[in-house]
């Protein structure tokens, strides 16, 4: 990994920010804005493999859940467990495509995307219906 060379101006704010020290374990604005940028810049390649096989996972059981249908035998599932088994799983697909792209455009930070992901996959476990296959 190369080293980047920080500007003496910049290694003074970040000098002065150690002597100062940690108000709230806080940086100064400028500082605490520059950190957040250059960390999300370098997390982006690790968020993205994260959320490609997010997808990939989930579409698999969106797949599988087809399959799974074909055997349950007729009356087991009303048609509005049907309905919320299907919506769930592709709400959760759908939540994850549009963070991977709202996080492609950096319509939002990663903490936001993470925390949407957290609850639709928690809402969808919530609400699906235990069907045994």
């Amino acid at each position: 990994m190369a080293s980047r060379m920080i500007d003496p101006a910049t290694l003074l704010r970040y000098r002065q920010q150690i002597a100062s020290g940690f108000r709230l374990l806080r940086f100064e604005t400028e500082i605490e804005r520059e950190y957040c940028s250059d960390t999300q810049t370098r997390l982006r390649g690790a968020a993205h493999i994260c959320g490609m096989a997010a997808l990939l996972i989930w579409l698999g059981f969106a797949g599988l859940d087809v399959a799974r249908v074909r055997h349950i035998p007729a009356g087991a599932l009303s048609r509005d467990d049907m309905m919320l088994w299907f919506g769930a799983r592709w709400l959760v697909v759908a939540m994850i495509g549009i963070g991977m792209v709202a996080a492609h455009r950096r319509l939002l930070s990663y903490p936001w995307i993470a925390w949407i992901s957290y609850i639709a996959l928690g809402l969808a476990a919530a609400v699906l219906p235990p069907i045994a296959a």
